[in-house]
C-alpha cells in the first residue's frame, strides 16, 4: 500500500492499515454489544452467538470486491507502458553488465546521492 502511495503521503497511506483494523475491532465489537442487547441471555446462547459471524460472512464477498476495485494496478506485470518485455530486461541488463568496470580497482566511487547514511547504536549490557 505505501509503494503505490504518492510520496509526499506515504506516511497518511500506511497509518490506513493500523486505522482499518482498529475500526473492524470497533465494529465488530458493536455488532456483538447490538446482538447482546437485543436478545435474550437464553437466545443468544442458543443461537445469537452466530448473528456477527453470518453478517461478517455477507459483508466478506462486498469487501474483496472493493479491495480488488481499488488495488493500484501492477505496471510490471500488465505490459502496459511502465513494464517492460523479457526482451528489452535481458538487454538492458546486458548492457549494464558490459558497463560495469572488470576488477575491483577500476570501481568507480559513490556519488552523494547513491549512498543514505544509516544510524547505528551498540549498547551493551
Amino acid at each position: 500500500m505505501v509503494e503505490a502511495a504518492p510520496e509526499a503521503q506515504r506516511g497518511f497511506y500506511g497509518s490506513l492499515v493500523t486505522v482499518a483494523g482498529s475500526c473492524g475491532a470497533a465494529l465488530a465489537s458493536g455488532c456483538v454489544a447490538v446482538t447482546a442487547a437485543i436478545l435474550s441471555e437464553e437466545q443468544m446462547a442458543a443461537w445469537g452467538w452466530r448473528l456477527p459471524f453470518v453478517l461478517g460472512g455477507a459483508l466478506a464477498p462486498s469487501s474483496i470486491a472493493l479491495a480488488l476495485w481499488f488495488a493500484p494496478e501492477d505496471s510490471s506485470s500488465s505490459g502496459g507502458s511502465g513494464g517492460r518485455s523479457s526482451q528489452q530486461s535481458s538487454t538492458s541488463v546486458d548492457e549494464a553488465d558490459a558497463a560495469k568496470p572488470s576488477s575491483a580497482t577500476e570501481a568507480t566511487p559513490l556519488a552523494k546521492d547513491d549512498v543514505s547514511p544509516v544510524k547505528v547504536r551498540i549498547y551493551s549490557t
